[in-house]
């Protein structure tokens, strides 16, 4: 950072320090303490004007050093506030109404040259004449021109100035034009404005707008100071204000080629120092330059150049440096900061109400709107409207581009959407074949296993175990493999293939049951005819009719027919009785023949049943 920069970047922070509390200027430059004289000069000459006009330089001197000559009158001082180009300013306490204000005393350099005192009471006169809310109200002058120290008091503001109130906004992410902090800097601006356009009509020109010369006051205000360097355009009204006996030359006092104002802020007609032309269009391009930098964070002129730039009114364009700034600001800010004064608004009213527009979400007069930027306002403004307009079939542009907008977004949602979907799906299949690849391994380790049983029950001549595992090794429905091999085949045939066919009957069997170990065969056909075989030779050992539809009724599965477990008791329904026969050498004989309503236990002839002849309990209802 260069000596310049270096001692702008320090006047900022005294600038920004708050009134009550102003750091000695030894703080300030505690990291460039090289600078501290030049500090101290650059704060008791501020402007430089006086010192360029009268060919010399003011003595450094501390502004405590003439606070004794302000105790005695109406106003004591109470400490040093600021300091500005001409003179000094001071909080002091007005003795007649007890109230705090501000007191700007001369410094002693500028105070001993006449023309400086007549600038220090021209800017007294005008800034008194300005009556408006935007403009710091004068009490009273405190001295005459002879006097050692002229001074004027004036209301004290307190508040933070738009310069520190804009690095704040920067300061961090990327502004949000939308917020409260930015529509109140706006607001302040249109204030300033309104101000600025009031001193036009009074003939005033103030030619130093800067946002550290705007006062946002704590409770709303908006307030335009150092009306210093302000001249009269023409022979207006306030030009007959005088002071003291002798009439006052309003006239510009500017001196061919010396650059009056702040560069940053100045215009091109400014710079050049062409005083006729510095007018009521010069302020509204340094209102330009404020909106610049409200914009951007930054002056539209900096750096060693800044001179020269200004003259060639060559700046960045503001959306360059901030690319979030809205295009209607923009296009305000770039209108007020034309080369040309004649392109330029044409008043600070006209600047005003563009940015009031913007504020109210208006179409400004400095910028031509395309469809989509009308379209997107009519949108934002007529929703309502626009919604009872699509439920009757009529669609504007503004809503085609619209729902063309969110279709491409369903669209892409919907693509995105079908892609997850195909992707579930091929992982279904994945899990799928996964899972059917376990399954089909499990079948074989279930088959290896019933196998090894097999062969258990072969070597233990099991007929009915081995009968049940070649059963359960059949494939079943939706099995995904038959895992039967030829050791299964053989099994099969052992177990089921050399068996003959029992001529049981011709007519349909109900139900039937091996007993005795599989050597006899009990069934029932659908005639009520109820038989006994010998498995082995198929002789028919018993055959009884009984009544079919009582029989059916009664029995309900093969295991509930009545009989022992070796066969050689058979309990038969015939009618309201119950016939029991028992099977001897001979064959079957009727043992006896009992009433159906009574439970009747068979006990193969024994009183207690053993170990292998196992008893079959029957209880028969009353048909």
């Amino acid at each position: 950072m260069n000596k310049i920069d270096l001692l702008l970047e320090l006047l900022d922070r005294w600038d920004d320090a708050p009134p009550q509390s102003k750091p000695a200027p030894e703080d300030v430059c505690r990291e460039a303490p090289e600078l501290l004289e030049e500090f101290r000069q650059l704060l008791l000459q501020r402007g430089a004007i006086i010192a360029t006009l009268d060919g010399t330089n003011s003595p450094v001197q501390q502004p405590e050093s003439i606070v004794q000559n302000l105790q005695s009158g109406r106003y004591s001082v109470i400490h040093f506030h600021d300091a500005g180009g001409l003179g000094w300013v001071y909080l002091a306490n007005d003795r007649e109404l007890g109230r705090t204000v501000a007191l700007k005393c001369m410094q002693p350099g500028p105070a001993s040259d006449p023309s400086a005192r007549e600038r220090f009471f021209r800017e007294a006169h005008i800034t008194a004449r300005l009556e408006h809310p935007g403009v710091v109200p004068i009490y009273a002058l405190g001295g005459l021109p002879e006097d050692k120290y002229p001074s004027y008091a004036m209301r004290f503001i307190e508040g933070e100035s738009l310069r520190s109130a804009i690095r704040r906004f920067h300061e961090g992410a990327t502004p949000n034009w939308s917020s409260m902090e930015a529509k109140r800097m706006l607001r302040s601006f249109i204030d300033v404005c309104q101000t600025v356009a009031y001193a036009h009509s009074r003939g005033v020109i103030h030619r130093d707008l800067k946002s550290a010369n705007i006062m946002l006051g704590p409770f709303g205000e908006t307030l335009v100071l150092d009306w210093g360097l302000a001249k009269l355009a023409g022979d207006e009204s306030i030009a007959d204000q005088h002071h003291g006996d002798e009439p006052i030359d309003f006239a510009d006092q500017s001196v061919a080629g010396l650059v009056i104002g702040t560069i940053g802020f100045m215009s091109p007609e400014q710079a050049m120092s062409d005083g006729i032309k510095v007018g009521r269009q010069s302020d509204i391009f340094s209102l330009g330059a404020i909106l610049f930098q409200i914009l951007t964070g930054q002056p539209p002129y900096t750096g060693d150049q800044a001179l020269d730039a200004a003259r060639n009114c060559q700046y960045v364009m503001p959306r360059a440096l901030q690319s979030s700034i809205p295009k209607p600001l923009e296009a305000i800010c770039l209108k007020a900061m034309r080369r040309e004064p004649a392109d330029r608004y044409r008043s600070a009213i006209e600047l005003k109400e563009d940015v009031e527009r913007f504020l109210a979400d208006e179409p400004v007069s400095a910028q031509s709107e395309s469809i989509m930027e009308r379209s997107g306002r009519f949108v934002r403004k007529n929703r309502t409207l626009i919604k009872s307009v699509t439920s009757m079939g009529i669609a504007t542009i503004a809503m085609l581009a619209y729902l063309v907008l969110v279709t491409t977004q369903k669209n892409r949602e919907l693509v995105q959407a079908n892609q997850q979907v195909r992707l579930a799906k091929d992982d279904a299949v994945l899990q799928r074949d996964r899972a059917q690849s376990e399954r089909i391994h499990t079948e074989h380790e279930f088959y290896r296993a019933r196998m090894a049983l097999l062969s258990r029950a072969f070597s233990e001549r099991k007929p009915k175990l081995l009968a049940e595992l070649v059963h359960s090794s059949q494939p079943t429905l939706n099995q995904p493999v038959d895992t039967r091999g030829q050791e299964w085949w053989i099994a099969w045939w052992e177990s089921f293939g050399n068996r003959q066919q029992l001529p049981i009957s011709d007519v349909a069997v109900v139900m039937q049951k091996l007993v005795d170990h599989g050597r006899k065969v009990v069934s029932l056909d659908a005639a009520g005819r109820f038989r006994v075989i010998e498995a082995a030779k198929g002789k028919e050992l018993l055959s009884h009719q009984t009544n079919p539809m009582f029989a059916t009724l009664h029995i309900a599965e093969p295991d509930d027919l009545p009989c022992s477990n070796d066969g050689s008791v058979v309990a038969i329904p015939r009618g309201v009785f119950i016939d029991i026969f028992q099977l001897t050498a001979a064959g079957y004989h009727l043992e006896k023949s009992l009433e159906s309503n009574r439970g009747v236990e068979v006990w193969d002839g024994f009183t207690q049943p053993s170990t292998d002849q196992q008893a079959a309990y029957i209880s028969i209802a009353v048909a």
